[in-house]
């Protein structure tokens, strides 16, 4: 009952009485090493904890349940996130050992690698996952994203393409498709990142998945603002359908608009946007506004006020920190600007199917 109602908080987002529950757990049953499992993840849970937090307990497990799997996976993420880079591949090798014919240590193993740049390595272990399990969908993904950081989109979708026929959910399908376009859209190739986003639309249209359609729409949008003329913005963002709010919609606008430079219609849209948010305003929300403020007034040459108008929100998002970068190169701060590039360029954890993290990574190739 204990590790029921434990699990039904943590899954509610109770991460307090999720700790609690498992450590009383885990104290009646000292020798079951799922539930000490269990509670060492529900400490990193723990609002004000950091990962950092459970490598202790982990430690422990692997100590007390050396043959006991879990602990490796998540001590090994845990441990690179911290900065041990070697401990953290010691660890996921310790998980492909104690369960080499499963795919999910092998996929692990992989990403690890490929964070530490050994992108050969992680291609092998990735394939491999696969081999075991043709119906492990992550596998393909994996591969996908080390061939776009390796530069060479058209593997990346030869990947996400072979992954194709082992979907059934069509709203997985849409994930692969739309992370095609995002292996072009990080290499700089508009051109087929545009044709892939309306491969997108049109499927999801006919899935009957209007998010995905609007999703597609913004995403060529920004992709037309980033690195086209600007000239199509309206066309993409007349395709955003009434599934996006009145302050998500602003808001994408205002930053294509931003994005291509174009000033007098980013801030008609910024106005916009701080009227639909005014009183329903969320952490992520919040961070919208001096995103748009900031671009345009990086625009305008005026560095030192966009740094100022940035700082006043959160700097550790993509998008939050590529336009510190911007607004740092605007006042003249050039080896900050660059420092902060660089950093947002080599984070090697890339994600193809999320958007802000894409466009932060091209806006930072302005930084010269």
């Amino acid at each position: 009952m204990l590790v029921a109602s434990a699990t039904r908080a943590r899954f509610l987002g109770d991460f307090v009485t999720a700790q609690a529950l498992f450590r009383s757990a885990s104290a009646m049953l000292p020798n079951d090493p799922n539930i000490a499992y269990m509670f060492a993840v529900s400490t990193s849970q723990v609002p004000g904890n950091r990962y950092t937090e459970s490598i202790a307990p982990l430690r422990n497990l692997t100590t007390r349940f050396p043959d006991f799997a879990p602990p490796y996976n998540f001590l090994g993420y845990s441990l690179f996130r911290s900065g041990d880079r070697v401990g953290s591949l010691e660890m996921v090798k310790q998980y492909v050992a104690r369960m080499p014919n499963e795919p999910n240590p092998h996929d692990s193993y992989a990403e690890i690698l490929a964070w530490n740049g050994r992108f050969d390595e992680a291609l092998v272990e990735y394939r491999r996952a696969v081999a075991i399990d043709a119906d492990y969908l992550v596998g393909y993904l994996g591969q996908a994203e080390v061939h776009a950081l390796m530069g060479k989109p058209d593997l990346a979708k030869a990947a996400l393409t072979a992954a194709l026929p082992h979907i059934t959910a069509p709203n997985t399908r849409l994930v692969y498709l739309r992370s095609i376009a995002g292996a072009y859209f990080v290499n700089g190739d508009l051109e087929n990142a545009q044709a892939q986003l309306m491969v997108v639309a049109e499927e999801a249209k006919s899935a009957n998945q209007p998010a995905a359609v609007t999703n597609a729409h913004i995403g060529m949008a920004i992709q037309d603002a980033m690195l086209g003329d600007g000239k199509a913005i309206a066309a993409h963002l007349s395709g955003i359908g009434t599934e996006a709010t009145a302050v998500e919609r602003a808001y994408c606008s205002a930053l294509a608009y931003a994005v291509a430079k174009q000033n007098t219609q980013a801030r008609s849209f910024l106005e916009e946007l701080k009227r639909a948010r005014a009183g329903n305003e969320t952490d992520a929300t919040s961070r919208w506004a001096p995103i748009i403020s900031a671009l345009i007034l990086v625009n305008e040459g005026k560095g030192q006020e966009a740094v100022t108008e940035i700082c006043t929100t959160d700097v550790s998002t993509p998008m939050t920190r590529a336009v510190y970068a911007l607004a740092q190169q605007a006042a003249g701060n050039v080896a900050t600007a660059r420092s902060v590039r660089d950093e947002i360029s080599a984070d090697r954890a890339i994600i193809l199917d999320n958007g802000g993290m894409l466009t932060a990574r091209r806006l930072v190739k302005r930084i010269n």
